[in-house]
Parts: structure tokens; C-alpha cells; sequence
């Protein structure tokens, strides 16, 4: 019995850490289309999965954003809603510690634009155009906001949702 426990422990341990590659699942038990979860791992994982996976891919799942360790893709939002919509994000800011942030839904689409104008989603473009792919849309639930001391950082359970490339046989 202890050494189940050790087995689910350790398991528990390695995907908190984000120690396991990216994730391969079909998409509503149709064999032809499927996700990718990211866990963590490098575009270059992607690429080989990408590589030797046949069907259509669908979207990529982010889990939660705040957990991805590219930090800078806080930075780009951040950057872009200060920029384009300096009065919500403000509003947003002041707000930050109300679990039911009202500013926030106010913010929201703009957050998944931000997310699309990233640099973490234009290096996955880059890949996936390889593949006759591109990132079409963000789609977020369980969005919020954290602030930790003076520090604010947007989170989200975040997908990509991936389009064919017109044109393309790939």
C-alpha cells in the first residue's frame, strides 16, 4: 500500500512541477481530430509532436496562463491593454482583489486579443504555419485577476484555438 502511495505522490509532484511533455488527447473521441495541452515543455516539443501526428489539430490548450513558466506573456498583456485600453485595465487594477471583479468582464476580450498579439502565440504561429496551421481565436474561462503585494497578474484557463490555412495540403 505505501508503495501506491509513493507512486501517486510522485506522479502528483512531477505534474504540479510541469515535468511531463505535452499532452496528445482526440477531441470528442474522434480519432481524426485532436488537442494539445501544453504542460510546461518547449516549442520544440511541439514541433516534434507535430511532426509525426496525423489528423487535424483543433486547439492547444494553456491550462491556467499564470502557471506558464514565459513569463513575459504578462508582460505582452499588460503591455497591450495599457496601450490600447489604458481605462479598463486601470479599472481593472483598482478592482483587483474582488472575487467578483465587475471590470473584469469589461476587460475580457480584450485580455484574449492581447493574448492572440503575444510573442508566446507569434513563435507558436511560426511553428504551426510549418504544419499549414495558425492560431485563430483565444478562448478563456475562469478568468481573474491576482495580485500578490504590488504585483497584478492576469489568469485564465486559456485555449488557441487552432484554423487550417487556407490553401495549404498540410
Amino acid at each position: 500500500m505505501n508503495k501506491v502511495k509513493l507512486i501517486i505522490l510522485s506522479i502528483l509532484i512531477l505534474n504540479s512541477a510541469g515535468a511531463f511533455a505535452w499532452e496528445i488527447h482526440s477531441e470528442n473521441d474522434n480519432k481524426a481530430a485532436y488537442i494539445i495541452i501544453n504542460t510546461g515543455k518547449s516549442l520544440q516539443e511541439l514541433d516534434k509532436i507535430l511532426l509525426n501526428k496525423k489528423g487535424t489539430l483543433t486547439s492547444i490548450t494553456l491550462k491556467r496562463l499564470v502557471r506558464l513558466k514565459n513569463i513575459s506573456i504578462q508582460q505582452d498583456i499588460v503591455a497591450y491593454l495599457k496601450k490600447h485600453h489604458p481605462e479598463e485595465y486601470e479599472e481593472s487594477i483598482r478592482s483587483a482583489g474582488n472575487k467578483h471583479n465587475p471590470a473584469l468582464k469589461a476587460i475580457q476580450k480584450h485580455f484574449e486579443t492581447a493574448i492572440l498579439k503575444s510573442n508566446y502565440v507569434s513563435s507558436v504561429n511560426n511553428l504551426l504555419r510549418t504544419y499549414g496551421y495558425v492560431v485563430g481565436s483565444v478562448s478563456t474561462e475562469n478568468f481573474f485577476l491576482i495580485k500578490k503585494g504590488d504585483d497584478y497578474k492576469f489568469d485564465a484557463i486559456t485555449w488557441l484555438i487552432i484554423k487550417k490555412i487556407t490553401g495549404t495540403s498540410k
